[in-house]
């Protein structure tokens, strides 16, 4: 049987490739950590590293072993602080990964929700990408992803559930020329400057809209990870955007945005929750309670949730 010790060996030869740092690093002797991973050979039965005069690098079974050595420690980890919580009845633990594009829009209230109603659970929030936050949650660093649904990732893996979709529209100052007109077409959007999320998902499928409207894909000045910092600056600089219509309500009724009369490029994406398929069974009671927190949050802020499928 494999020891979870010998896997911290493991990936920390994998990580500093000498033994003699790496063991510094463990504080053990190089002598002992040595022995571990030759014992942890012996047992799989395979190679693990090539030893170089130079550098200790791993093999292609232990390029193949680093992630699932991640998953079980991490586990391991996890398993430890969810049976201390039991022990001193606290309440758990959840680490969640939200997309970027909703780290200020919508996923920050509902996890203030949340926590309101119930403040023994300790909350963990990571942004990134949806293709980020889906390799940590393969790794077992997160127990959940929130947020845009992208595609062209497999996720044979992943349990995928769509929550609600998210309504867009082209905004810019009521200054832009486009702003007045009762009509804007496509080809009125394709000849003006914008200013965009560059979430690989989002311009996936506004590339795609233009394209499928036998147009070029306009100019972009500047992109984003950030809906805050891409509100501001349509606000400073005039140019078109697309932006969720509940996000900007505001800025719509003190006039400093309109929303131009046009069909809008990426105007509805899906956003839901992304887990492990083989996590499920295994989920905490606290992991457990925010998946159905989300859901309903989801219900009640969007009306037409429960009709996306």
């Amino acid at each position: 049987m494999i020891e979870i010790q010998q896997l911290k060996h493991f990936l920390a030869l994998v990580e500093y490739r000498s033994f003699n740092k790496a063991a510094e690093r463990l504080h053990i002797t190089q002598s002992g950590l040595s022995r571990s991973i030759r014992s942890l050979e012996e047992r799989l039965g395979l190679p693990l590293f090539e030893r170089g005069s130079r550098a200790v690098t791993p093999t292609q079974y232990g390029r193949q072993l680093v992630a699932r050595a991640h998953v079980i420690l991490n586990e391991e980890s996890r398993a430890r602080t969810e049976l201390a919580n039991l022990r001193s009845m606290q309440s758990g633990s959840v680490r969640i990964g939200i997309t970027l594009n909703f780290t200020h829009y919508l996923a920050p209230e509902m996890i203030a929700d949340f926590a309101r109603r119930h403040p023994a659970i300790d909350i963990h929030v990571v942004s990134g990408s949806f293709s980020e936050l889906v390799d940590a949650l393969r790794r077992s660093e997160v127990d959940l992803v929130f947020g845009l649904l992208a595609s062209g990732i497999s996720t044979k893996d992943l349990a995928i559930e769509t929550l609600f979709e998210s309504r867009s529209g082209v905004y810019t100052r009521p200054s832009h020329p486009l702003a007045v007109r009762r009509s804007v077409s496509p080809a009125d959007l394709a000849g003006s400057t914008w200013i965009m999320l560059d979430s690989g998902a989002f311009q996936q499928v506004f590339t795609a809209w233009f394209h499928d409207a036998g147009l070029p894909a306009p100019r972009q000045q500047m992109t984003t990870n950030s809906l805050a910092f891409l509100r501001h600056a349509v606000l400073e600089l005039g140019h078109l955007t697309v932006l969720p219509d509940e996000l900007v309500a505001p800025d719509v009724r003190e006039r400093r945005l309109v929303r131009l009369s046009a069909d809008t490029p990426a105007g509805r994406t899906r956003a839901g929750i992304v887990y492990r398929k083989d996590a499920l069974e295994t989920f905490t009671p606290a992991v457990t309670r925010l998946i159905e927190a989300l859901r309903g949050s989801a219900s009640r802020r969007l009306p037409d949730a429960a009709d996306v499928g």
